[in-house]
């Protein structure tokens, strides 16, 4: 993904982004119909309880914002260390500003 795909960066996280092509290496038909995210949460963030703490919050946060992404694109979220401390409104917060520079939002009528 990273060869040709896309990175915006924020001060708790980073959003890579790639856009799929219509057909899938396995063949499957209708590949643009849905948006994939991966996290990714390295030990400098901290332990393991610290961890699965920021990708609970995360998976919540990108849960919350799934409707307003445009479909047919792989996302992988990763933390920085200050995400350890971040509250879940901060990181939504950093979501929404990384998502709408990426321009990965769809415009709501």
């Amino acid at each position: 993904m990273r060869a040709q795909g896309s990175r915006v960066s924020g001060a708790l996280l980073t959003l890579g982004y790639v856009a799929r092509a219509a057909q899938g290496n396995s063949g499957e038909s209708g590949a643009l119909d849905y948006t994939r995210v991966g996290f990714s949460v390295s030990r400098r963030v901290g332990g393991a309880v610290v961890r699965n703490r920021v990708k609970r919050r995360l998976r919540e946060v990108m849960r919350r914002r799934l409707a307003s992404i445009a479909h047919g694109h792989d996302l992988v979220v990763t933390a920085r260390p200050g995400a350890a401390s971040a509250s879940v409104a901060a990181l939504d917060q950093e979501i929404g500003a990384l998502l709408a520079r990426a321009r990965l939002l769809i415009p709501s009528p």
